[in-house]
């Protein structure tokens, strides 16, 4: 995982965003899954509203 810009995100939302980058290093997620996770944070700190993401079949549990 790249360096990602931490600059504008507060805690706690910074604390999260931290703990995904790790976990992406770990390889528990794929470098577009820990992207998009900081993205819809910043959308979440920032007010936006966040809209859940659909699974399809196959990737529902």
């Amino acid at each position: 995982m790249g360096p990602v810009e931490l600059a504008g995100i507060a805690e706690p939302y910074r604390s999260r965003v931290a703990a995904i980058i790790d976990l992406a290093r770990q390889g528990w997620f794929t470098d577009a899954q820990a992207l998009s996770m900081i993205v819809r944070i910043r959308a979440a700190a920032a007010g936006e509203p966040v809209v859940p993401l659909l699974r399809t079949r196959e990737e529902a549990p």
